[in-house]
Protein backbone atom coordinates (compact mmCIF):
# COMPACT_ATOMS: atom_id res chain seq x y z
CA UNK A 1 0.00 0.00 0.00
CA UNK A 2 3.00 2.24 0.46
CA UNK A 3 5.01 3.95 -2.27
CA UNK A 4 8.53 2.59 -2.75
CA UNK A 5 11.26 5.05 -1.74
CA UNK A 6 14.86 4.98 -2.93
CA UNK A 7 17.26 3.83 -0.23
CA UNK A 8 20.53 5.69 -0.64
CA UNK A 9 23.87 4.06 0.03
CA UNK A 10 24.57 6.83 2.50
CA UNK A 11 21.45 5.99 4.47
CA UNK A 12 22.36 2.31 4.61
CA UNK A 13 25.92 3.10 5.68
CA UNK A 14 24.60 5.43 8.36
CA UNK A 15 22.37 2.70 9.76
CA UNK A 16 25.23 0.24 9.78
CA UNK A 17 27.43 2.83 11.47
CA UNK A 18 24.81 3.51 14.12
CA UNK A 19 24.49 -0.21 14.77
CA UNK A 20 28.27 -0.60 15.06
CA UNK A 21 28.42 2.21 17.60
CA UNK A 22 25.56 0.63 19.54
CA UNK A 23 27.35 -2.72 19.50
CA UNK A 24 30.51 -1.24 20.98
CA UNK A 25 28.60 0.70 23.59
CA UNK A 26 26.26 -2.06 24.68
CA UNK A 27 28.80 -4.55 26.01
CA UNK A 28 28.36 -4.67 29.80
CA UNK A 29 30.69 -6.02 32.47
CA UNK A 30 29.08 -8.61 34.68
CA UNK A 31 31.02 -10.29 37.48
CA UNK A 32 34.34 -9.33 35.92
CA UNK A 33 33.45 -10.69 32.46
CA UNK A 34 32.13 -8.91 29.39
CA UNK A 35 28.62 -9.87 28.26
CA UNK A 36 28.12 -9.25 24.53
CA UNK A 37 24.91 -7.64 23.34
CA UNK A 38 22.34 -9.81 21.57
CA UNK A 39 22.57 -9.07 17.85
CA UNK A 40 19.50 -8.94 15.62
CA UNK A 41 18.25 -7.17 12.50
CA UNK A 42 14.80 -5.66 12.04
CA UNK A 43 13.89 -5.37 8.37
CA UNK A 44 11.47 -2.58 7.48
CA UNK A 45 8.76 -2.53 4.86
CA UNK A 46 10.30 0.57 3.30
CA UNK A 47 12.97 3.20 3.91
CA UNK A 48 13.05 5.52 6.91
CA UNK A 49 9.81 7.38 7.57
CA UNK A 50 7.46 8.13 10.47
CA UNK A 51 5.78 4.72 10.28
CA UNK A 52 8.97 3.17 11.65
CA UNK A 53 9.64 5.88 14.25
CA UNK A 54 9.32 3.48 17.24
CA UNK A 55 12.36 1.49 16.05
CA UNK A 56 14.44 4.56 15.18
CA UNK A 57 13.55 6.20 18.50
CA UNK A 58 14.42 3.02 20.42
CA UNK A 59 17.80 2.96 18.70
CA UNK A 60 18.57 6.67 19.02
CA UNK A 61 17.54 6.96 22.69
CA UNK A 62 19.40 3.81 23.69
CA UNK A 63 16.41 1.63 24.54
CA UNK A 64 17.86 -1.30 22.58
CA UNK A 65 21.29 -0.78 24.14
CA UNK A 66 19.78 -0.62 27.63
CA UNK A 67 18.02 -3.93 26.96
CA UNK A 68 21.34 -5.56 26.02
CA UNK A 69 20.54 -5.54 22.31
CA UNK A 70 22.57 -4.65 19.23
CA UNK A 71 19.84 -3.95 16.67
CA UNK A 72 20.47 -3.19 13.00
CA UNK A 73 17.60 -1.38 11.27
CA UNK A 74 17.52 -2.33 7.60
CA UNK A 75 15.33 -0.42 5.10
CA UNK A 76 13.28 -2.56 2.72
CA UNK A 77 11.57 -2.41 -0.67
CA UNK A 78 8.01 -3.28 0.33
CA UNK A 79 6.18 -5.55 2.75
CA UNK A 80 6.54 -8.58 0.49
CA UNK A 81 10.29 -7.96 0.31
CA UNK A 82 10.47 -7.77 4.11
CA UNK A 83 8.58 -11.03 4.49
CA UNK A 84 10.93 -12.82 2.11
CA UNK A 85 14.02 -11.56 3.95
CA UNK A 86 12.69 -12.58 7.38
CA UNK A 87 11.39 -15.94 6.13
CA UNK A 88 14.79 -16.67 4.58
CA UNK A 89 16.49 -15.96 7.92
CA UNK A 90 18.41 -12.93 6.64
CA UNK A 91 16.76 -10.81 9.36
CA UNK A 92 15.41 -11.91 12.71
CA UNK A 93 12.47 -9.49 12.78
CA UNK A 94 10.22 -7.71 10.33
CA UNK A 95 8.39 -4.41 10.74
CA UNK A 96 5.77 -4.14 8.02
CA UNK A 97 2.19 -4.77 6.92
CA UNK A 98 0.02 -7.24 8.87
CA UNK A 99 -2.23 -7.92 5.87
CA UNK A 100 0.72 -9.08 3.79
CA UNK A 101 2.02 -11.18 6.68
CA UNK A 102 -1.38 -12.87 7.10
CA UNK A 103 -1.52 -13.60 3.37
CA UNK A 104 1.96 -15.14 3.54
CA UNK A 105 0.80 -17.40 6.37
CA UNK A 106 -2.31 -18.42 4.43
CA UNK A 107 -0.03 -19.20 1.49
CA UNK A 108 1.98 -21.63 3.61
CA UNK A 109 4.27 -19.39 5.67
CA UNK A 110 4.98 -19.66 9.39
CA UNK A 111 5.22 -16.06 10.53
CA UNK A 112 3.82 -14.62 13.73
CA UNK A 113 3.03 -11.04 14.72
CA UNK A 114 4.61 -10.14 18.07
CA UNK A 115 3.17 -6.64 18.52
CA UNK A 116 0.90 -4.26 16.68
CA UNK A 117 2.33 -0.81 16.01
CA UNK A 118 -0.57 0.51 13.92
CA UNK A 119 -3.77 -1.13 15.20
CA UNK A 120 -6.11 0.68 12.80
CA UNK A 121 -5.83 1.19 9.03
CA UNK A 122 -3.69 4.11 7.84
CA UNK A 123 -5.27 3.83 4.38
CA UNK A 124 -6.94 6.90 2.93
CA UNK A 125 -8.46 8.17 -0.30
CA UNK A 126 -6.95 11.49 -1.40
CA UNK A 127 -8.98 14.16 -3.21
CA UNK A 128 -8.48 17.85 -3.96
CA UNK A 129 -9.47 20.14 -1.10
CA UNK A 130 -12.22 21.64 -3.30
CA UNK A 131 -13.56 18.24 -4.40
CA UNK A 132 -17.26 17.50 -3.84
CA UNK A 133 -16.25 13.99 -2.73
CA UNK A 134 -16.87 13.77 1.02
CA UNK A 135 -17.88 10.14 1.59
CA UNK A 136 -17.36 6.72 0.03
CA UNK A 137 -20.73 6.96 -1.72
CA UNK A 138 -19.60 10.18 -3.42
CA UNK A 139 -17.03 8.18 -5.41
CA UNK A 140 -19.77 6.81 -7.66
CA UNK A 141 -18.93 7.67 -11.26
CA UNK A 142 -15.54 9.10 -10.29
CA UNK A 143 -12.04 8.22 -11.47
CA UNK A 144 -9.53 6.68 -9.03
CA UNK A 145 -5.86 6.43 -9.99
CA UNK A 146 -3.43 4.00 -8.39
CA UNK A 147 -1.06 1.16 -9.19
CA UNK A 148 -3.08 -1.96 -9.94
CA UNK A 149 -0.51 -3.95 -7.94
CA UNK A 150 -0.89 -2.04 -4.67
CA UNK A 151 -2.55 -3.50 -1.58
CA UNK A 152 -4.90 -0.52 -1.56
CA UNK A 153 -6.13 -1.48 -5.03
CA UNK A 154 -6.75 -5.03 -3.88
CA UNK A 155 -8.76 -3.73 -0.91
CA UNK A 156 -10.58 -1.04 -2.89
CA UNK A 157 -13.73 -3.20 -3.31
CA UNK A 158 -13.92 -3.56 0.50
CA UNK A 159 -13.71 0.22 0.90
CA UNK A 160 -16.28 0.89 -1.83
CA UNK A 161 -18.66 -1.61 -0.24
CA UNK A 162 -18.84 0.62 2.84
CA UNK A 163 -20.71 3.12 0.64
CA UNK A 164 -22.83 0.56 -1.17
CA UNK A 165 -20.61 0.66 -4.26
CA UNK A 166 -18.72 -1.88 -6.33
CA UNK A 167 -15.69 -1.39 -8.56
CA UNK A 168 -18.01 -1.14 -11.56
CA UNK A 169 -19.35 2.10 -10.05
CA UNK A 170 -15.97 3.85 -10.47
CA UNK A 171 -13.37 4.15 -13.20
CA UNK A 172 -9.97 2.82 -12.18
CA UNK A 173 -6.83 4.19 -13.87
CA UNK A 174 -3.58 2.28 -13.48
CA UNK A 175 -0.64 4.59 -12.79
CA UNK A 176 2.69 4.55 -11.03
CA UNK A 177 3.10 5.79 -7.47
CA UNK A 178 4.85 9.04 -8.40
CA UNK A 179 2.02 10.06 -10.75
CA UNK A 180 -0.83 9.71 -8.27
CA UNK A 181 -0.80 13.02 -6.35
CA UNK A 182 0.06 15.17 -9.41
CA UNK A 183 -2.83 13.50 -11.26
CA UNK A 184 -5.21 14.46 -8.44
CA UNK A 185 -3.92 18.03 -8.26
CA UNK A 186 -4.27 18.48 -12.03
CA UNK A 187 -7.75 16.85 -11.99
CA UNK A 188 -6.66 14.06 -14.35
CA UNK A 189 -8.22 11.73 -11.78
CA UNK A 190 -10.72 12.53 -9.05
CA UNK A 191 -8.93 10.58 -6.33
CA UNK A 192 -6.07 8.30 -5.41
CA UNK A 193 -5.35 6.10 -2.40
CA UNK A 194 -2.62 4.76 -0.13
CA UNK A 195 -1.20 5.32 3.33
CA UNK A 196 -2.46 8.71 4.52
CA UNK A 197 0.97 9.42 5.99
CA UNK A 198 2.55 9.56 2.53
CA UNK A 199 0.28 12.28 1.19
CA UNK A 200 1.01 16.04 1.36
CA UNK A 201 -0.62 18.14 4.08
CA UNK A 202 -0.32 21.49 2.31
CA UNK A 203 -4.00 22.38 2.18
CA UNK A 204 -4.37 21.54 -1.50
CA UNK A 205 -5.70 18.05 -0.80
CA UNK A 206 -7.98 16.33 1.70
CA UNK A 207 -8.14 12.73 2.93
CA UNK A 208 -11.04 10.35 3.50
CA UNK A 209 -9.75 7.83 6.03
CA UNK A 210 -10.80 4.26 5.35
CA UNK A 211 -11.07 3.51 9.07
CA UNK A 212 -13.85 6.12 9.30
CA UNK A 213 -15.90 4.15 6.78
CA UNK A 214 -16.01 1.08 9.00
CA UNK A 215 -13.00 -0.94 7.80
CA UNK A 216 -11.14 -2.34 10.79
CA UNK A 217 -7.91 -4.31 10.53
CA UNK A 218 -4.35 -4.42 11.80
CA UNK A 219 -1.76 -2.54 9.78
CA UNK A 220 1.97 -2.34 10.60
CA UNK A 221 3.53 -4.54 13.28
CA UNK A 222 6.56 -6.49 14.47
CA UNK A 223 6.89 -10.16 13.50
CA UNK A 224 9.27 -13.08 13.24
CA UNK A 225 9.20 -16.73 12.17
CA UNK A 226 8.01 -19.71 14.19
CA UNK A 227 11.39 -21.36 13.62
CA UNK A 228 13.20 -18.40 15.21
CA UNK A 229 11.03 -18.69 18.32
CA UNK A 230 11.90 -22.36 18.86
CA UNK A 231 15.06 -21.36 20.72
CA UNK A 232 14.65 -20.11 24.30
CA UNK A 233 17.53 -17.73 23.76
CA UNK A 234 15.80 -16.30 20.70
CA UNK A 235 12.58 -16.02 22.66
CA UNK A 236 14.39 -13.83 25.17
CA UNK A 237 15.85 -11.71 22.37
CA UNK A 238 12.34 -11.33 20.92
CA UNK A 239 10.93 -10.29 24.29
CA UNK A 240 13.64 -7.67 24.82
CA UNK A 241 13.28 -6.37 21.26
CA UNK A 242 9.51 -6.04 21.46
CA UNK A 243 9.52 -4.31 24.84
CA UNK A 244 12.23 -1.85 23.79
CA UNK A 245 10.40 -1.04 20.55
CA UNK A 246 7.15 -0.50 22.48
CA UNK A 247 9.08 1.91 24.68
CA UNK A 248 10.08 3.68 21.47
CA UNK A 249 6.41 3.73 20.44
CA UNK A 250 5.42 5.23 23.80
CA UNK A 251 8.02 7.98 23.38
CA UNK A 252 6.88 8.62 19.79
CA UNK A 253 3.29 9.15 20.94
CA UNK A 254 4.37 11.45 23.77
CA UNK A 255 6.94 13.41 21.72
CA UNK A 256 5.87 13.26 18.03
CA UNK A 257 7.93 16.25 16.91
CA UNK A 258 11.11 14.89 18.45
CA UNK A 259 10.40 11.45 16.97
CA UNK A 260 9.96 13.06 13.54
CA UNK A 261 13.38 14.72 13.86
CA UNK A 262 14.96 11.38 14.76
CA UNK A 263 13.43 9.80 11.65
CA UNK A 264 14.57 12.73 9.51
CA UNK A 265 18.14 12.21 10.70
CA UNK A 266 17.93 8.49 9.90
CA UNK A 267 16.63 9.39 6.43
CA UNK A 268 19.58 11.73 5.84
CA UNK A 269 17.25 14.75 5.65
CA UNK A 270 18.14 18.18 7.00
CA UNK A 271 14.47 19.26 6.84
CA UNK A 272 12.18 17.39 9.26
CA UNK A 273 9.00 19.14 8.04
CA UNK A 274 7.95 16.23 5.79
CA UNK A 275 8.32 13.76 8.65
CA UNK A 276 6.51 16.11 11.02
CA UNK A 277 3.62 16.10 8.55
CA UNK A 278 3.71 12.31 8.42
CA UNK A 279 3.72 12.14 12.21
CA UNK A 280 0.72 14.47 12.49
CA UNK A 281 -1.31 12.13 10.28
CA UNK A 282 0.08 9.05 12.00
CA UNK A 283 -0.44 10.03 15.63
CA UNK A 284 -4.18 9.13 15.92
CA UNK A 285 -3.36 5.72 14.45
CA UNK A 286 -0.56 5.07 16.93
CA UNK A 287 -2.84 6.11 19.79
CA UNK A 288 -5.63 3.68 18.87
CA UNK A 289 -4.31 0.67 20.79
CA UNK A 290 -6.32 -1.83 22.81
CA UNK A 291 -7.05 -0.91 26.43
CA UNK A 292 -4.59 -3.61 27.54
CA UNK A 293 -1.70 -1.49 26.33
CA UNK A 294 0.58 -0.68 23.42
CA UNK A 295 1.12 -3.54 21.01
CA UNK A 296 -1.57 -5.88 22.36
CA UNK A 297 -3.79 -7.65 19.82
CA UNK A 298 -7.16 -9.40 19.95
CA UNK A 299 -8.81 -12.36 18.25
CA UNK A 300 -11.69 -10.10 17.14
CA UNK A 301 -9.48 -7.64 15.26
CA UNK A 302 -7.38 -10.43 13.74
CA UNK A 303 -10.60 -12.14 12.62
CA UNK A 304 -11.68 -9.06 10.66
CA UNK A 305 -8.13 -8.67 9.32
CA UNK A 306 -8.00 -12.28 8.11
CA UNK A 307 -11.46 -12.01 6.55
CA UNK A 308 -10.25 -9.14 4.38
CA UNK A 309 -7.09 -11.03 3.45
CA UNK A 310 -9.02 -14.17 2.50
CA UNK A 311 -11.65 -12.30 0.49
CA UNK A 312 -9.52 -9.77 -1.35
CA UNK A 313 -5.85 -10.80 -1.42
CA UNK A 314 -6.15 -14.10 -3.33
CA UNK A 315 -4.70 -16.52 -0.78
CA UNK A 316 -3.61 -19.99 -1.84
CA UNK A 317 -4.59 -21.71 1.40
CA UNK A 318 -5.77 -20.87 4.89
CA UNK A 319 -4.45 -20.12 8.36
CA UNK A 320 -5.74 -19.90 11.93
CA UNK A 321 -6.02 -16.83 14.11
CA UNK A 322 -4.02 -18.61 16.82
CA UNK A 323 -1.13 -19.02 14.37
CA UNK A 324 -1.05 -15.37 13.32
CA UNK A 325 -0.14 -13.57 16.52
CA UNK A 326 0.91 -13.75 20.16
CA UNK A 327 0.96 -11.23 23.01
CA UNK A 328 3.45 -13.29 25.01
CA UNK A 329 6.42 -11.10 24.15
CA UNK A 330 4.73 -7.95 25.40
CA UNK A 331 4.75 -9.24 28.99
Amino acid sequence: MRSTKVVTLAAVLTLVSLSSVAACASSAKTGGSVSAARKATVYLGFSADAVYAPAYVAQKLGYYKDAGLDITIAPGQGSTDALRVVTAGRAEFGFSDALTMAKADADGGTLRMLASVMPVPPAATLVRSDSPIKTVADLKGKTIGDSQDSTASALLPAFLAQGGLTKSDIKFVNMNFASRVPAVLSSKVDATQGYGTEFPTDGKTRMIWWRDSGLDYYAEGLYTTESYLKSKDNQETARLFVKATMKGLEYTIAHPDEAAKIVATAAQSSDPSFYEGEMKALLPILQAHDAQGLGYMTDAKWTSTLELVTKYLSTKGSTKIADLYTNEYLK
